[in-house]
């Protein structure tokens, strides 16, 4: 370490109270400075405020030559704090995840009775056949999410060879039968350029989710950047349900912003897939809860169209125009998707089932947030505490612990949106938050936990915060619990395409009673799962899962609807039938008046054929009056 590494700039006394031996893998921001000595980079390290995400000081730490490559970038790079001597803060460049978001975006894809086959046709052709193959159970992973669902739950997540009927299939066409068909995007597809020279051929391709917010702005003046995110994507997947619905996936890394502001902000702004609103007060259209623009960076080369917010509206009402990475994964060359009522030949028609939100499964590392809600005052932790006295949210060592946990578990990105004391104690209740393992590991006399995580649910999210982690929980979250919150947001949107369907019926088009019961049948046994698991846990997280989502709310409505259905189908069938029956019997009594009159009054056997005529009118009346009671 040389001299001047050592002359390190006088820190203000929070931040020395901050870094110490205790803040040993905590992850700062930084900037390389200056030339390399001997052996190090000068690094000047930012030390933000996690609350406001403003630089609250900076300081010097150093990084070993050895530990930064030479194509790393020398601005805003992740780092983390690995020795603390004499006031030197010896740092590593973060290689490690700190926050992983799964964003999944629920849709209507047979709004006009689009196949599977047909929607996937219509669909960018990078798209693969993901099929669950038995040699894929010689990897843990795999093996370990396998067995830990049940039998009829695999049905439901898997795509297999013997998906359908029971027999192998050897192609995509012939999986309409599944419960589910899995695909996976193909992320080479999106390269639309050869590599420049052999120096970038060596490089590995990178794939990033950008989310990019600008500064209000008046008219006239520049345009500047709020904040933007790159986040690196680990897999795009896609499910297609026989019930007619979608969910596309986005599985992506965060390695780069630590601090809880910007994970809560990656989540809330990420999400959204279309402008919810337009602010008409103002003449930038601004939307204050909205990225300015969502795009695909492909080897650092900006894909497509990404404006969620343009400076005109270039679309009208009827309209949504949706983030352009779903428009590309959902398009190719032939067809474009589109929500509009009204379409053409070309046009391939979608509806969203969560507004303009994605929802989204995310776990975050940060065991300063796990160790500030299990504080226990004698009653309560201390964040159902704060939500009862109402706690100023005053700064990071004093905050209020309910407004931190409800902005991270509802990702609040522009500002706490809950300031009713009674409705935060509601939200943060054990109807939302998890806490089996929050204490896990605790010694009253041992502040130092090793391991301990919270999990909020609501309508719209799912989020752990974990404090130092082992890798099997992580993988847990992103494989078994993820699979089951993709089955219940499945749930969900199948229970609103049946409402869809009950509607067009009642206008008079497309479906009919017996194919919407027959369905309805069809999706309770398949995807309508009572429980997926025999574990414990993973039996409490569905059961969250489901109540978050009001499935059974939800399934208790659209079954009062179909049954509603039936009695109305069987009133116009019985209006018809009591009038044929009404016609009939006015015939029957004629005839028997004629029969009558025949025989007191014959007339060279002229009755003959007028009994029997009058014999068949009787029975068939008798004959319509059986079958419909039988049908009743």
């Amino acid at each position: 370490m040389t001299e001047e590494n050592k002359n390190a700039q006088s820190l203000t006394e929070p931040t020395k109270a901050l870094l110490t031996k205790n803040n040993i893998g905590e992850f700062f921001v930084a900037d390389v400075t200056g030339d390399k000595d001997a052996d190090s980079y000068k690094l000047k390290v930012k030390y933000k405020n996690a609350d406001s995400n403003e630089e609250k000081s900076t300081f010097e730490g150093f990084i070993k030559k050895t530990a930064l490559a030479e194509d790393t970038p020398k601005e805003n790079i992740c780092v983390r704090l690995i020795a603390v001597e004499e006031d030197q803060y010896e740092f590593v460049l973060n290689d490690t995840v700190i926050s992983y978001h799964t964003f999944m975006f629920p849709f209507l894809y047979a709004t006009d009775k689009m196949t599977r086959k047909e929607f996937g046709s219509r669909c960018h052709p990078g798209w693969r056949l993901d099929l669950w193959e038995p040699e894929r159970m010689n990897d843990q992973l795999d093996y370990n999410q396998y067995h830990y669902f049940n039998e009829t739950a695999h049905n439901a997540i898997y795509t297999t060879k013997s998906a359908g009927n029971g027999k192998k299939r050897q192609s995509d066409e012939n999986f309409e039968n599944a419960a589910v068909i899995n695909l996976r995007f193909d992320l080479s597809s999106l390269i639309t350029e050869d590599r420049a020279d052999d120096h970038d051929k060596k490089k590995a391709d990178s794939f990033e989710y950008v989310i990019r917010k600008y500064n209000d702005r008046k008219p006239g003046e520049k345009l500047t950047v709020k904040f933007e995110y790159a986040l690196d994507i680990h897999a795009i997947r896609m499910k297609l349900y026989n019930t007619g619905v979608g969910i596309l996936i986005f599985e992506l890394e965060n390695s780069k912003y630590p601090t809880e502001k910007n994970v809560i902000r990656i989540n809330d702004f990420g999400r959204r897939i279309y402008a919810p609103y337009y602010a008409y007060y103002n003449e930038s259209m601004h939307c204050s809860i909205c990225a300015n623009e969502i795009f695909f960076n492909v080897n650092g080369k900006h894909i497509g169209d990404a404006d969620l917010l343009p400076e005109r509206l270039r679309a009208s009402a009827e309209e949504t125009v949706l983030a352009e990475p779903i428009r590309i994964l959902l398009s190719n060359g032939d067809y474009t998707i589109t929500t509009k009522n009204t379409y053409g030949k070309n046009d391939t028609r979608i509806e969203t089932a969560l507004d303009d939100r994605m929802f989204v499964a995310c776990y975050y590392k940060n065991g300063d947030f796990v160790d500030a809600m299990r504080e226990w005052d004698g009653e309560n932790y201390r964040y159902l505490t704060h939500a009862k006295e109402n706690v100023p949210f005053d700064n990071r060592e004093n905050a209020n612990a309910a407004h931190r946990l409800y902005t991270m578990m509802y990702a609040d990105g522009d500002g706490l949106c809950c300031h009713s004391r009674s409705m935060m104690q509601k939200l943060l209740s054990d109807d939302h938050i998890y806490t089996r393992w929050l204490e896990y590991g605790w010694n009253s006399g041992n502040e130092k936990c090793f391991y301990g995580s919270i999990t909020g649910f609501s309508e719209y999210t799912m989020i752990t915060v974990a404090k130092d982690p082992p890798d099997h929980l992580i993988a847990a979250f992103l494989t078994q619990y993820v699979e089951m919150a993709t089955l219940v947001l499945a749930q969900r949107t199948s229970l609103l395409s049946f409402e869809y369907m009950i509607s067009e019926y009642a206008h008079g088009r497309s479906y009919n009673v017996e194919d919407i019961h027959k369905r309805y049948i069809l999706f309770q046994s398949q995807i309508l799962l009572n429980e997926v698991t025999s574990q414990q846990q993973g039996l409490e997280l569905y059961d969250l899962l489901k109540q978050n989502l009001m499935i059974e709310k939800e399934q208790s409505e659209i079954k009062e609807q179909i049954e509603g259905l039936f009695e109305h189908r069987n009133y116009v069938h019985d209006k018809k039938e009591n009038r044929i029956l009404f016609w009939l019997s006015l015939l029957s009594i004629a005839e028997a008046t004629d029969i009558v009159t025949n025989l007191f009054i014959p007339e060279n056997g002229a009755w003959i054929p007028s009994v029997v005529k009058g014999g068949i009118m009787l029975a068939l009346a008798a004959f319509i009056g059986i079958s419909y009671k039988h049908r009743k």
